[in-house]
């Protein structure tokens, strides 16, 4: 544990890590501040808040924390001036209000939606005049402005899900009676455009996350004669079409988790004939097939609401063979074989990309819901940390992996919920089939020894490692 911020067993509930210049930021709750912006380097002594935003009790209501160029962006609403743009250095005195959007205590943003641009951050936000648009900054007053009305007037666009392809920013939008439709921006009002209206008709409701690939953005929309099916653009209209209508005709394949695999995209999706499974492709229709039926018949191989995360050329997923009891297992795929890594006795919950592998909330039947990790193999997958020893559960969360370690959210029951921290150099076990020549110096000893193990055939050919004794 890094710190107990709330001393006892009552929880910080810290959350939304976000690496900023090798120092983490997040969000913790005190009795005294409520829910505040908070910065730790990984010791105890590094951990402190970083501003009381709505200074005393109240929460400040933190969200959308994105970090760009050494500076954190977020949303917060310090009880003047109601939710807007914020951004912090991580010190007290450069956690500063942007701009007060719709000036008074009335929401600017709602919600945010950040994302960077050619050296400017873009966002969602809301005023009388124009209702919800497109807006930018470069971290100044002067510079936060609207880059577009996209729907004339007081009537908000309702911008969603912004991703930056080939230069520019695309998004959903809606203007005037066309419903969703698909525009991009450069950042300037004449360069803000149409893309393409999907359907004329029928005004998608169900659009999903882009995902790119070598300058092409992959997404889930509907139209009137295909349903739900999966979509690619470039950003013009031309480069804008349907990939393959996976589930005939009218009815919706209904897409999800799609990631981003080799040169392609990896998604679930529904059909009569084998329920939900996962699908690859290249783009192409031909290029768009079934990886596997996993799940054999209409029943539904993949799971769900578990986050995959892809692993150098493998996808890890949590799904059911129809063999699983319980039911849920961890698997990989490179987009041609599937395999089973293992079936966590008692549970397996959401995973996150951590250390080389994989982390998740797994629960062995004997130590409760615990911290687990995994790098693809069965030997290589155990329980990282019995975080709440014995039959008690830790249920950890909110990872965050910086490259050196992971920083996530955990509770106990001396502790309440907390945040806590594990480097990475844990990871990395090797089997041997004999007890090796074991130096260990000096001993007796307290505090940082030596120990050395063979490394080689020759004389004197070992390695050496240093560890603390207690």
């Amino acid at each position: 544990m890094i710190l107990d911020i709330n001393p006892g067993s009552s929880s910080s509930l810290p959350s939304r890590f976000v690496d900023v210049n090798g120092d983490i930021l997040f969000i913790a709750s005190t009795p005294a501040a409520g829910a505040e912006l908070w910065r730790t380097d990984g010791t105890p002594t590094g951990t402190h808040l970083v501003k009381d935003i709505w200074p005393g009790q109240p929460q400040s209501s933190l969200n959308w924390l994105t970090a760009f160029d050494g500076t954190l962006f977020f949303t917060a609403d310090d009880g003047v001036h109601g939710y807007e743009l914020w951004k912090s250095d991580g010190s007290e005195a450069g956690t500063v209000l942007i701009k007060d959007i719709d000036p008074g205590p009335n929401n600017g943003l709602y919600p945010g939606l950040i994302t960077e641009l050619g050296g400017l951050v873009y966002f969602r936000a809301d005023e009388p005049i124009t209702g919800q648009e497109l807006w930018r900054t470069d971290g100044t007053e002067a510079g936060t402005v609207m880059v577009k009305d996209i729907n004339p007037g007081s009537t908000s666009s309702d911008i969603s899900q912004m991703i930056v392809v080939n230069g520019q920013m695309l998004f959903w939008a809606v203007a005037d009676t066309n419903g969703w439709t698909l525009w991009r921006s450069d950042g300037t009002e004449t360069g803000t455009v149409l893309v393409k209206n999907i359907d004329p008709v029928f005004a998608p409701s169900a659009l999903r996350a882009f995902y790119e690939v070598n300058g092409v953005a992959y997404f889930f929309a509907a139209d009137t004669i295909h349903g739900g099916e999966l979509w690619r653009t470039d950003g013009t209209e031309q480069g804008t079409w349907m990939v393959k209508d996976i589930r005939p005709d009218s009815a919706s394949s209904w897409i999800s988790e799609m990631r981003v695999l080799g040169d392609g995209v990896i998604f679930s999706a529904f059909t009569d004939a084998h329920g939900r499974e996962l699908w690859l492709s290249d783009g192409t229709e031909q290029g768009t097939q079934l990886v596997l039926d996993l799940y054999p018949g209409p029943e539904d191989g993949t799971i769900g609401l578990y986050n995959p995360v892809v692993v150098g050329d493998w996808l890890y997923f949590v799904g059911n063979d129809g063999t699983l009891q319980p039911p849920l297992g961890l698997f990989k795929t490179n987009g041609t074989a599937i395999s089973m890594i293992t079936d966590v006795p008692n549970g397996i919950g959401s995973l996150t990309l951590g250390c080389g592998g994989v982390f998740f909330d797994g629960h062995d039947g004997v130590n409760g819901w615990e911290l687990w990790y995994s790098n693809g193999t069965p030997d290589g997958t155990y329980m990282a940390a019995d975080i709440n020893t014995g039959l008690g559960t830790s249920h950890p969360n909110d990872f965050l992996d910086d490259g050196e370690r992971l920083i996530f959210s955990a509770s106990t029951s001396a502790n309440g919920d907390e945040p806590w921290i594990l480097p990475c150099s844990f990871v990395g076990t090797e089997e041997l089939n004999q007890m090796p020549d074991l130096i260990i110096a000096p001993v007796p000893s307290r505090g940082l020894v030596s120990i050395e193990l063979p490394r080689g055939d020759g004389p004197g050919d070992r390695g050496s490692r240093t560890a603390w004794v207690a």
